[in-house]
C-alpha cells in the first residue's frame, strides 16, 4: 500500500508541469511556463519576428526555471522560410 501511495505522489509534478499555448493571429509561442509564452506573443504583436519571439522566450524560461533549458538541456525549433 504505502509503494502505491508513492508512486502516485512521484507522478503528481508531471501532472502539475502542463504546457501552456498562446496563439495569435501572427503565429504561436508554447512553453512550460505561461508568462514566457505571454512574452513571446507580446513580440510578434509588436512586430518582431519569430526568432525574437523564440530568443525572448528562451531567456525567460532559462531565468524562470534554468534546470529546462541551457546547455545540457533540450529545445527545438520550426520555422518555415
Amino acid at each position: 500500500m504505502s509503494r502505491i501511495i508513492i508512486f502516485v505522489f512521484a507522478l503528481l509534478p508531471l501532472s502539475l508541469a502542463a504546457s501552456t499555448t498562446a496563439i495569435t493571429n501572427h503565429g504561436a509561442v508554447v512553453t512550460e511556463v505561461a508568462e514566457c509564452s505571454d512574452i513571446g506573443v507580446q513580440i510578434l504583436k509588436q512586430g518582431g519576428s519569430a526568432a525574437d519571439a523564440i530568443i525572448a522566450s528562451a531567456f525567460c524560461v532559462g531565468t524562470i526555471s534554468a534546470y529546462h533549458s541551457g546547455i545540457g538541456g533540450g529545445g527545438f525549433m520550426l520555422q518555415n522560410p
